[in-house]
């Protein structure tokens, strides 16, 4: 691949972006007296030391807040959704729970065996037995 060929649809962009302000700047340079002669090429270059447009051709290291913000919300707003759908999920998960169902029946403290809750008396060893 050469240098000004973009690999990414954003470098595409920002490939079109600088030419054209680099042609702009001729046509601006032009315009004056229909000739570019080496001071005017000396001052478009000075324009687009400016404007930055040099900075990323020449391999500096540039900064670029908007791309790091926009990375940032991006990633907030997903994990924002995919929390709400979680969360949602686990509503409904909480509510087709059925509540604890109350046995039928209870021990007897005597002989420890299962009789029914309203007895008042055990059927094996027949004692009394407290009503709760």
């Amino acid at each position: 691949m050469g240098l000004l060929e973009p690999q990414t649809k954003a470098d595409q962009q920002e490939l079109e972006q600088r030419a054209e302000l680099i042609l702009k700047a001729i046509i601006n340079a032009a315009n004056a007296d229909g000739q570019i002669d080496q001071k005017e090429i000396q001052r478009i270059a000075g324009k687009l030391q400016e404007a930055g447009a040099d900075a990323k051709t020449a391999g500096a290291v540039t900064i670029n807040y908007g791309l790091f913000l926009n990375a940032v919300t991006s990633f907030l707003i997903a994990a924002f959704a995919v929390f709400m759908l979680v969360r949602s999920i686990n509503m409904v998960r909480r509510q087709e729970e059925s509540p604890p169902v109350e046995p039928p029946t209870k021990e007897c403290p005597c002989c420890c065996m299962a009789i029914a809750i309203k007895a008042t008396r055990c059927p094996q060893c027949t004692s009394e037995l407290k009503l709760e």
